[in-house]
């Protein structure tokens, strides 16, 4: 983001006073920029050994971190009896940890090299250079992606491979574990490279690293070298992330969640560190502030993302489950909230245990232990009915998750006892999400802010759009996100309004926005929803949004949702103007679904009966939307204006998109009207 865009952005958000003191503070920060860094340079950046425990004077046994040390081995044999099919992806993803081959971000399975390279993208072949954390600049405009690199870094295939030594009891697991903090450490010195740039890397890092160290405590009691080697990494990380908080009074998001869990996982790991009790006191305090200002009473998160969801879930649930190890308090209000957003999550999900990826998605998480698709979330189904003892299921299981059998130690016998719930129609107005759910369909419906308190950094130009799931499988889907820094023009692209099934109108996004400014959308269209049952056998869902009333021609913009038992769906837009306009409606397909329209007009009288709308209204059977196994019928209604097929785009997570095809229905009309079409079953 450039220091003008930077400029305009505090202004407009925070005024004129608010400006000048940022400003003032910005350029004292950069004052002090070449003298802190010459600083840094000619100093040992690591902590003085002397100012950490000794290694040998740890104490025995462990405190538990998520996972009770002492415990392991029974628990290690149940897991095996219980979980069988688990234990074998398990045991296969730490092989391919051995190898060098790792899951990251939405790439799959990676394989990085004999060695590794800690600050070499691997998908772009772009190394980045070793500056100080100052002076880092990631953003490099050559295609590189710095969140390749800290997505490895984050070292989320320790714990992994510590789990592989618990089980098999083969050495190759723990020591290759230990050797690639040894690594890191080498070649990562505190306060340089893109590695101590952003602390809540350091932080899920530090927590990573925690996780590992308790569950290979007892390969560790006679490794006082080794255990000395965490502690320093630990003190540096806690001491780093302490220095930098990403706070601001105004905003703070999932980074200072980041911040606080990494605080925590190191006072809570080692709390013979010192400052220990201090940051564990600390980011618990800020632990509960931070429920309160991101999450919501109905415990949605307020980044306007499904996927960020589940990155804030993970870690509010991480520190959770810390507290609870060693018995310290979040209060009610932190443990009703987390319930609430567990709630959510299972309102999200398809039949199937997926959910459409509203929003942002880079496909972070914090409890790890094998991949998963991004859209994949029924194991948070899971894991919020072991944690609270709600049915919260989508699907039956056959055996429980096995990030929920290690993480909830004798909660996962609720699973036993629970049931999918039945399909149900969930309305969470203040955020803007509308789920209709029939035995036959699923519906997700956005009609809210953008999030982050204006900021819209995770949030897309979405508003009143929708998805759609039926006979199985995905069928009107949100495109994804693919990436972030490394190609402004795709990252705009797939958040814009022409990439979501919604109303565009003369070509213009609902929310303008600056190109430069990756993670800014103001909140234009102060979009609203409701949800009405009819009790005519269907329900209703109406939003609407002020986006376009900044045109020449001010346009307000209403759609109405009307999902039958049946499962099929009718959509109606309604134009409140004045003026002459270019409209288009969008319908975003899913992967591998295909829109065949028909040549001419064919009569829909048949399948009009089927949503009980009037035959005498205008009304043509248009096209399908077909895939192998399955087709939906498409009626548009209205006037004699064609639909056409046009390439898109989609991304299933973090740095891979694939093809898909966008129907698009464009006219131009004066003053006020409006359109219909529906997907009939």
């Amino acid at each position: 983001m450039g220091l003008a865009a930077q400029a305009k952005l505090v202004i407009r958000r925070d005024g004129w006073r608010a400006f000048f003191a940022k400003g003032l503070a910005f350029v004292g920060r950069k004052a002090e920029v070449p003298f802190l860094s010459a600083r840094d340079r000619l100093i040992n950046t690591w902590p003085a050994r002397r100012d950490l425990p000794a290694p040998e004077t740890l104490c025995s046994p462990r405190p538990p971190f998520l996972v009770d040390p002492a415990t392991l081995p029974r628990r290690v044999d149940a897991f095996r009896r219980r979980c069988p099919q688990a234990a074998e992806r398990l045991l296969a993803q730490a092989d391919a940890a051995l190898n060098n081959r790792f899951d990251l971000l939405g790439l799959g399975e990676v394989f990085v090299g004999e060695t590794i390279d800690w600050r070499r993208d691997f998908v772009h072949d772009v190394r980045f250079p070793v500056r100080n954390f100052r002076r880092q600049n990631y953003v490099r405009g050559d295609g590189s992606d710095v969140k390749v690199p800290w997505e490895l870094a984050r070292l989320q295939h320790l714990p992994l491979l510590a789990l592989a030594w618990r089980m098999t009891g083969d050495d190759k697991y723990a020591l290759r574990a230990l050797a690639h903090v040894e690594d890191f450490c080498r070649y990562n010195k505190p306060r340089f490279g893109i590695h101590w740039a952003c602390p809540m890397e350091i932080g899920l890092r530090a927590f990573s690293v925690g996780l590992t160290a308790t569950i290979l405590a007892d390969r560790l009691a006679d490794e006082p070298r080794r255990r000395a080697k965490i502690l320093r990494l630990m003190e540096a990380s806690a001491a780093h992330i302490e220095q930098n908080l990403e706070y601001d009074p105004n905003l703070t998001s999932n980074h200072y969640l980041g911040d606080l869990l990494g605080l925590l996982a190191a006072a809570i790991a080692f709390p013979e560190l010192p400052h220990s009790e201090r940051r564990r006191e600390f980011a618990v305090r800020e632990f509960r502030q931070e429920m309160e200002k991101q999450f919501d009473n109905n415990g949605v998160n307020f980044e306007a993302s499904l996927p960020y969801h589940r990155l804030s879930l993970e870690i509010m649930t991480a520190a959770y489950l810390l507290c609870r190890g060693c018995k310290l308090e979040l209060g009610l209000g932190f443990q009703e909230r987390l319930r609430a957003a567990y709630r959510f999550v299972s309102a999200a999900c398809y039949p199937d245990g997926t959910v459409p990826l509203i929003g942002d998605s880079d496909s972070g998480r914090v409890l790890k232990l094998l991949g998963r698709a991004d859209n994949q979330m029924h194991y948070l189904c899971e894991l919020g009915t072991a944690l609270f003892g709600e049915d919260l299921l989508v699907l039956p299981i056959a055996e429980p998750d096995p990030e929920v059998y290690w993480w909830l130690d004798g909660q996962v016998d609720r699973l036993e006892q629970a049931r999918p719930r039945p399909a149900r129609h969930r309305a969470f107005t203040e955020a803007g999400r509308f789920f209709l759910e029939t035995d036959e369909a699923k519906l997700a419906f956005v009609a809210g802010p953008v999030g982050q308190n204006g900021n819209g950094g995770h949030a897309h130009n979405d508003a009143l759009s929708f998805t759609y799931f039926a006979q199985g499988r995905e069928i009107v889907a949100d495109p994804g996100t693919y990436v972030y820094t490394a190609s402004a023009e795709w990252r705009n692209r797939l958040r814009s309004t022409a990439a979501h099934s919604t109303v565009r109108v003369d070509e213009a996004e609902i929310n303008p926005f600056a190109p430069e400014l990756l993670f800014t959308l103001t909140d234009h269209a102060q979009a609203r929803g409701d949800m009405e049952d009819l009790n005519e056998g269907y329900l209703e869902l109406r939003g609407r949004h002020r986006g376009y009333r900044r045109l020449a021609e001010p346009v307000e913009l209403v759609r109405l949702l009307r999902c039958y038992p049946s499962g099929s769906v009718r959509v109606s837009d309604e134009f409140l103007t004045a003026g002459e306009h270019r409209y288009e409606q969008r319908l975003v397909l899913a992967p591998g679904v295909e829109g065949v329209l028909f040549a001419g007009a064919r009569k829909a009288n048949e399948l009009l009966g089927r949503i009980q709308a009037p035959t005498s209204d205008y009304w043509q059977w248009v096209g399908l939307l077909s895939w192998a196994g399955g087709a939906v019928h498409l009626l548009s209604g209205g006037s004699d204006d064609h639909w056409q097929v046009e390439p898109g785009w989609s991304s299933a997570g973090y740095g891979r998109k694939e093809p898909v095809q966008i129907l698009v229905r464009r006219w131009r009309q004066l003053g006020a009207g409006e359109r219909s079409f529906a997907l009939i079953l």
